[in-house]
Parts: C-alpha cells; sequence; structure tokens
C-alpha cells in the first residue's frame, strides 16, 4: 500500500513568508494576535495540500514553551486550538479532498532540548508534562469531532518516551493512537546511549491496547536504511519517516534564503519509497530542508520495488 506523504515543515515556511510579505514573525504566541501569521498558517497548509500531502500536520512544535511559563497551560490551549482550527478550516475548505483520504497529526515535541539528551525529563517529568498535551489533544478532539494521531516529534531520549506512554494510558478511551518519533545520527543511532531497540521495549512495557507506534525524524538521510538494518524484524514498530534533507548542520538547513536543496530531490525520493516498501511505512516526507516541490515530488504515484536500493550512496553500508 502505498504510504500517505506528510506535509513539510512549518518553521521555516513561515519564517520565509515574514520575510517576503514583510510581517513580524518570530514566535508560536504570534499567531493569536497576528492576522497576517493566522494566515501564513492556512496559506503553507494549502501549499502542501496542493503538492499532494494527506497526511496532515496541526504545527504545535514550538507552543510547547509555553508549558514552561508560569501558569502558561492556558496560552498553550489557546495556541493549539487556533493551529487546528485554521489547518482545518483549509481541509474543509477543499471539495477535492475527502475526509477518509487524509490522516490529521497533531504534531507536539519534547519537554527540553530536542538534541540534547542530558537535558530529556525523567520519566516521571515526562508523564506529568505530556499529559497535559495528550489532555489537549483528548479534548479538541471531541470539540471538532476529528480523529488525530497524537505526534510526538524529536524526542530525545527514552525515559522521554516511556514517561509518554504511561500518560497515554490515562486515555485510553480517547487518544489511543500516537506515534512517538527520534532523531538519529548518521551511523543510525539515537542521540543518547541507548539503542533503538532498548526505547521500543521501554514503550511497549507500557502499551497495553494503545496503539503506539514509532519514527524517526530530523536526522541525516544517510542514516535512515542503517537505523532499520540495526532494528530488524522490530522495523514494522515504525510507522513514519521524515529525514532531513541532508547531513549538513540544522542551522544551516534551515537558514532563510538559503537554496541549499535537498541531495537530488528525485533520487531521495525513490529512496524513501524505497524504505517505506522495506518497512511497510504508513507515512513518508522530510524534515528539515524540504519545501513543498519536495513534498509533491514524494507524493507522486511511482511504484516500488523492495529488494533493490534505488541508490548505493544512500543506503546502509
Amino acid at each position: 500500500m502505498k504510504p500517505l506523504t506528510l506535509f513539510g515543515p512549518y518553521g521555516t515556511r513561515l519564517e520565509q513568508k515574514a520575510a517576503k510579505h514583510h510581517f513580524s514573525y518570530g514566535d508560536p504566541t504570534d499567531i493569536l494576535g497576528s492576522a497576517a501569521v493566522a494566515r501564513a498558517v492556512g496559506d503553507i497548509a494549502d501549499e502542501y495540500l496542493n503538492a499532494g500531502a494527506r497526511a496532515i500536520t496541526i504545527p504545535c512544535f514550538g507552543a510547547r514553551w509555553s508549558l514552561h511559563k508560569h501558569d502558561g497551560l492556558k496560552e498553550y490551549n489557546k495556541l493549539t486550538e487556533r493551529n487546528f482550527q485554521i489547518v482545518l478550516e483549509r481541509l474543509n475548505n477543499r471539495s477535492d479532498i475527502t475526509r477518509d483520504k487524509v490522516r490529521i497529526l497533531f504534531c507536539v515535541g519534547p519537554k527540553n532540548d530536542c538534541y540534547d539528551p542530558k537535558d530529556a525529563p525523567s520519566i516521571q517529568e515526562s508523564a506529568e508534562f505530556h499529559e497535559k498535551q495528550i489532555r489537549q489533544i483528548d479534548a479538541l478532539t471531541r470539540k471538532y469531532q476529528t480523529p488525530v494521531t497524537a505526534l510526538f516529534e524529536t524526542l530525545p531520549s527514552g525515559e522521554e518516551a516511556e514517561g509518554i506512554a504511561i500518560a497515554l494510558k490515562k486515555f485510553h478511551k480517547g487518544v489511543t493512537n500516537a506515534i512517538l518519533s527520534y532523531p538519529f545520527n548518521y551511523s543510525g543511532s539515537p542521540l543518547g546511549e541507548e539503542t533503538f531497540l532498548d526505547i521500543i521495549k521501554r514503550v511497549d512495557a507500557h502499551q497495553n491496547g494503545l496503539m503506539i507506534s514509532h519514527g524517526l525524524n530530523c536526522g541525516p538521510i544517510e542514516g535512515v536504511a542503517k537505523v532499520l538494518n540495526q532494528l530488524g524484524d522490530k522495523k514494522k514498530r515504525v510507522s513514519i519517516i521524515y529525514p532531513n534533507a541532508s547531513s549538513k548542520p540544522h542551522a544551516e538547513l534551515n537558514n532563510v534564503g538559503v537554496n541549499h536543496g535537498v541531495i537530488n530531490s528525485q533520487e531521495t525520493t525513490a529512496y524513501l519509497r524505497y524504505l517505506s516498501a522495506l518497512a511497510e511505512l504508513a507515512v513518508i516526507g522530510g524534515c528539515c530542508g524540504y519545501d513543498e516541490s519536495n513534498i509533491s515530488d514524494l507524493s507522486q504515484n511511482n511504484e516500488v520495488q523492495v529488494h533493490t536500493p534505488p541508490t548505493d550512496r544512500l543506503a546502509a553500508r
């Protein structure tokens, strides 16, 4: 079955639109007071829908910083609902897309720094922090009668992932469908001292009826196949992969106005399709460095052959 294509990055596109159309954007909270920012969020959603993406992201990754403020929960809830409203409105305004053809992913981030496992919360801290996010997702899906998958992106440690699994168990009749996604390095390892097999084992110990799968994001595309090789049979626990465009530093990939490009968009597209067939992925896409033209390449309906990687340059050694 052909995987759905994921929306591309939001943060970089918002910065680019702000520079092009001369409006201010410096913080996720800007969406609450700026009609221009709110309109840009909707326009970006339309661009990805036009490119053929059908795994739709609700861009609430940066909203997590509100939860670090004193009494910041009210602001967090306003931010997430506003983003949810805008993206749903753009989806519902389209006559060319039926709702049963899409999957909505409510994207939230880790408690602290995505790339520093030493700064990751303990299991208990993680459970307490992420329960606030899960409670809001649950409330919004009920209010808008729209099923979503909770996507916890760029988690730097197994302890944080385990805490999320514990928090999810409190919502066994609500948010039961979740993906826990992790960054990775060029060699195909997590950023901390654990292995991905260790992390999956941690989460599985608490699954108990929850529909939890795993993902890989915000790592160098050259490392993806190495992760899957190391997982062996467990690679089918991975449902989504959206790597960076290359092994370039995140700061460079996100640099506004720099046309860094993807490592040969057609080659990269073919490679991700190959990996999706190999691991039977539900969703593929791109993280830092991708734009709507690359998403359009990914969404094309081409056949994939599992037995032959389309390029040796990106394959695991």
